[in-house]
């Protein structure tokens, strides 16, 4: 399994409800997954404290383990968003996936741009195609690859690699709704073989697999409702979650194949209806803001081990908490306005509009992926 540990950005992020009627506002307000906010923030600790693991303490799995947890959680709850939403209402997913994900996402890549140019690294052709990967959504697929060959000549020596799971995420956005809304006959074979395709294939910047089985999930909750919650199941799901767990450590029988098990496993134990909380909103929330920025934690690390005289342990503990308050800022300057106003925002024709941009992106920056690939092989 890949070491490149990073975090899946939608399953940071609480799905806000798809608005069209009162009815529709209540039903997604009851079925809340409170849960899920505080496990967002665990995993998305866990991944910071890899990434900040200079020493190689932590096993390296743990991060890659928390990248199937996102995905699965993902999965999850988008599938379940698709399962109900018609073919008329694709506009507005489209419209809040991405208001909510691509305003942070610019200000973040905007920040390592900043930074790359502050560094006085040169800003040569090859730094610029992949800035050009990361704004068109197709970095997991040509950037990752490179990272070992050209990592000096990335952004700040490879810094933002990161964001290949907001890629991967929203290629998922974009292909999650012809399989789940207009191949309903044939989706739940397409997942298993989305899964399957993934654990014999395994490779960590295009894998699908743990984000199929948190569809196959959400799909099985709406056809037999939450039977993971009743004893018998939620019994083995526990005991299945263990299983899997020593499989990822021991690498029994594929540590792919049991991460994503575990991962599917965590999802259906914590995915338990309650009120959304204040703490739980605000913990959530901060998720995503410091997944996109916590690089700006570990890069300040040794300026804060100059100016405050600090151990490797502390100075650690110093950039966590600068990333964290960082992080806090954003939600609270950002993304929590953006959650609240972009009701107002949605018109259809602005979600057609976003509908078009997120297709047309994608297939440029694919289509420019392969046409550079030639170039740069002379």
């Amino acid at each position: 399994m890949s070491s490149r540990g990073t975090v899946a950005v939608q399953a940071l992020v609480p799905p806000q409800p798809r608005v069209s009627d009162p009815a529709t506002v209540h039903l997604d307000a009851v079925s809340y997954y409170f849960l899920f906010d505080y496990l967002r923030f665990v995993l998305a600790a866990g991944v910071f404290a890899v990434h900040a693991d200079a020493q190689g303490v932590l096993p390296k799995y743990l991060s890659d383990v928390c990248v199937k947890v996102f995905f699965a959680l993902s999965g999850f709850l988008i599938g379940g968003i698709l399962l109900r939403t018609r073919p008329r209402d694709l506009p507005r997913f489209y419209f809040n996936r991405v208001t909510r994900i691509w305003i942070p996402y610019a200000i973040a890549i905007a920040l390592l741009f900043t930074a790359t140019v502050v560094s006085r690294q040169p800003l040569t052709l090859r730094t610029g195609e992949f800035f050009f990967y990361k704004i068109s959504f197709v970095y997991n697929l040509f950037g990752p690859p490179q990272l070992e060959r050209f990592r000096a000549l990335m952004p700040l020596s490879g810094t933002g690699n990161h964001f290949w799971s907001i890629c991967l995420e929203e290629q998922f956005y974009l292909l999650a709704p012809l399989a789940i809304i207009f191949l309903r006959r044939f989706r739940v074979p397409f997942l298993i073989a989305v899964w399957f395709t993934g654990a014999i294939f395994p490779n960590t910047s295009v894998d699908f697999s743990p984000v199929a089985l948190g569809v196959l999930l959400a799909i099985s909750k709406e056809r037999f409702g939450t039977w993971y919650l009743r004893t018998p199941w939620m019994i083995s799901c526990l005991a299945l979650c263990l299983v899997s767990a020593a499989g990822v450590t021991y690498g029994l029988p594929s540590p792919d194949v049991s991460a994503d098990i575990f991962a599917v496993c965590v999802v259906a134990l914590l995915a338990r209806n309650g009120p959304r909380l204040p703490l739980g909103e605000w913990v959530g929330g901060l998720s995503y803001p410091a997944y996109l920025n916590h690089w700006i934690g570990l890069v300040m690390r040794k300026r804060l081990a100059l100016m405050l005289g600090f151990g490797t342990a502390a100075t650690n503990i110093a950039a966590a908490i600068f990333a964290i308050a960082l992080a806090l800022f954003h939600f609270a300057a950002v993304d929590r306005r953006v959650l609240r106003a972009r009701i107002s925002w949605y018109t259809p024709r602005r979600g057609a509009i976003c509908c078009a941009f997120a297709y047309g992106l994608l297939i440029i920056g694919v289509v420019g992926g392969f046409l550079i690939a030639p170039v740069r092989a002379h």
